[in-house]
């Protein structure tokens, strides 16, 4: 059964008998600017469309994805969120391991398992150099494995450079990759992007819709890659994965060039603000990031999991990083909010018991 992550919001709302609205949840990384006009009143129009069956292959919508990122159609396939393509992945393809590198998200080695894998954990630093990738790389034994990559990184928040990954994948042409970029949007210029470059073969990139636009509830993803490994992963998905008014507004957030170039500013000013009202709170050593969230450090004495419970006390949901392979209690992870969200959970923090 599939456990879900982050701080599952539903769950704390039935144990605390509050309504989501009253919860602050600072545990979901999505953009706190919220869903852009165009897109609400795309999909409100789309309800005229329910009776009908979705188009199964999305078209308009890899139409407007091709436009976006300049790559043909045929290498582009729509999905119920990346999430899909982490779980339709490892069963499309028969490889000998799944290569994760830690700590990162955590639904790669879920996925992996589910579909029989055995997992290779390499544990780095949270903020590793491209060449500590290549080392775990070149001592796996032979070729054909499946290697995850989570960039910019979930939870750390660092990130490499586009040319970085690109040259790690044309290093190890024998590996399929799978590149998830469900937070390169929140970085201005998208130097992160591998879709800036031609696709090696041996590369799948997954981009989120749902984080960027704020429509975890909808679902929308992509992913791209060659036109032989996108023919196969859409023989090996279920049909009808991309509803009507998913499709409907994610062909007009698409669109939302403007949207997403606002977000990477609000961001960048909105976490260093985040960050210098976190520093005077004892105990609490935030970490830099690139993106909309970001790590801290717990001081000696603390723990995730019991500031976690004290927060909720409050309303207030963090995530622990506990229970992430390759971080431990002594970490959580804070999504980037608005200046009123940042000073309520500081007050919070200050006025806790020990």
């Amino acid at each position: 059964m599939y456990q879900g992550h982050g701080g599952d919001l539903t769950a704390v709302q039935d144990q605390l008998g509050l309504r989501k609205e009253e919860i602050l949840d600072f545990s979901t990384n999505v953009n706190p600017l919220g869903v852009p006009g165009n897109g609400l009143k795309a999909f409100r129009n789309s309800w005229a469309e329910i009776g009908s069956y979705p188009d199964p292959y999305c078209r308009a919508l890899r139409r407007k994805a091709s436009i976006r990122y300049g790559l043909p159609e045929n290498h582009i396939l729509a999905g119920n969120g990346t999430t899909e393509f982490i779980f339709l992945i490892p069963r499309a393809f028969q490889l000998k391991s799944a290569v994760i590198f830690c700590p990162t998200y955590q639904d790669y080695e879920e996925a992996a398992r589910l579909a029989g894998y055995p997992v290779q954990d390499a544990f780095l630093k949270l903020t590793p150099d491209i060449q500590d990738l290549h080392a775990v790389l070149s001592g796996l034994k032979g070729e054909n494995h499946l290697v995850f990559l989570c960039n910019p990184n979930n939870p750390t928040g660092s990130y490499f450079p586009a040319e970085n990954v690109r040259w790690l994948i044309k290093t190890h042409p024998g590996h399929l990759f799978v590149v998830d970029e469900a937070y390169a949007d929140f970085i201005a210029g998208e130097s992160v992007s591998l879709l800036r470059f031609p696709l090696e073969k041996n590369v799948i990139v997954l981009r989120s819709l749902t984080k960027i636009f704020s429509i975890p509830g909808l679902r929308l993803g992509l992913a791209f890659a060659s036109e032989e490994i996108i023919q196969k992963l859409n023989d090996a998905k279920e049909p009808w994965t991309v509803n009507t008014p998913a499709q409907r507004a994610g062909e007009t957030l698409l669109g939302e060039k403007s949207f997403i170039e606002k977000t990477g500013r609000f961001v960048q000013k909105n976490r260093e603000r985040f960050i210098k009202k976190l520093e005077p709170v004892k105990g609490f050593y935030p970490l830099p990031s690139a993106v909309n969230f970001f790590l801290v450090r717990l001081g000696e004495g603390l723990s995730a999991g019991r500031l976690k419970d004290q927060l909720l006390e409050k309303k207030i949901l963090i995530r622990n990083g506990g229970d992430i392979k390759g971080l431990g209690p002594e970490y959580i992870r804070l999504a980037v909010k608005k200046e009123i969200d940042q000073e309520a959970l500081v007050s919070a923090l200050n006025g806790r018991g020990g």
